[in-house]
């Protein structure tokens, strides 16, 4: 259990706060917080101690936060919430007992497409699913 939850949080640590961004100003016209809502399935993972490409990314419009995370041939889930200023969603869940905080830059954000880079420049590839391909949770 120990090695699953060192896991959960070098996962949750690749999420943490990337490099800005040079076009700041074209960033201020995008409503990330807007369009990011719903859920996304990591297809390439950016960090091998993080979670792994057929996790789940929910994000509700009430600022909760949902992740179904597989890590090695285990998988758990996470709840909390998550918070998007600019191109920086910040989330907020508890990770057997211990609270967690991660800050990561949303590098891009498309209908269909959301990459998120970690401080360290680890990058989750991550694809929208639609309703027909939500998993059951």
């Amino acid at each position: 259990m120990k090695a699953v939850c060192a896991v959960a949080v070098g996962l949750l640590a690749v999420l943490a706060a990337g490099p800005g961004r040079a076009d700041d100003k074209k960033d201020d016209k995008k409503d990330y917080a807007k369009e990011i809502l719903g859920r996304w399935e990591i297809t390439k993972a950016g960090n091998p101690n993080g979670a792994q490409a057929g996790s789940i990314l929910e994000y509700g419009k009430d600022g909760k936060f949902k992740a179904v995370v597989k890590v090695g041939d285990q998988e758990f889930t996470v709840t909390g919430t998550h918070k998007v200023e600019k191109d920086k969603v910040t989330h907020k869940f508890e990770v057997m007992g211990n609270e967690v905080e991660e800050t990561l830059t949303i590098s891009k954000l498309t209908a269909d497409a959301l990459e998120l880079t970690d401080k360290d420049g680890g990058v989750d590839v991550c694809k929208r699913l639609k309703e027909k391909e939500k998993k059951d949770d």
